[in-house]
């Protein structure tokens, strides 16, 4: 009797353990591919100011800030890290659309880029 009790309890605790393992791994996940998009969001949000023929915002650091996290972001990732340095090498459209482009395409944002032309993405609004 004392052997199947303690079997019950060494079986709850190492079943609690691995549930709490298990539902961890997947908030982790979650939280993963939440902030990569979110974060996608936000650059191209910005896109406009990243342009070759866009001039100097007040808001410039913004952008910066955020491209600054992109090593760290998708370190994972080697073509989203070429194209960021391509980027950074040369500010051109085409560099930017690319960038956007493999943003868009890495396993945790998954975001359909199919229907994407270059023109309707590079395309800014000019406020006036």
């Amino acid at each position: 009797m004392f052997y199947d009790v303690l079997k019950v309890l060494v079986t709850g605790i190492i079943t609690s353990i691995i549930t709490i393992l298990i539902t961890n791994k997947v908030q982790r996940k979650g939280l993963k591919k939440e902030t990569k998009r979110e974060f996608v969001r936000k650059v191209y949000g910005y896109r406009y100011q990243l342009g070759s023929d866009r001039k100097e915002q007040s808001t410039e650091w913004e952008i910066n800030f955020l491209l600054g996290q992109v090593p760290i972001m998708f370190s994972d990732n080697k073509s989203v890290l070429s194209a960021y340095r391509k980027l950074i090498n040369e500010r051109t459209d085409e560099n930017l659309y690319v960038f956007l482009l493999e943003l868009c395409r890495d396993a945790d944002v998954s975001i359909d880029t199919a229907e994407w032309d270059k023109e309707t993405v590079i395309r800014y609004i000019r406020v006036i």
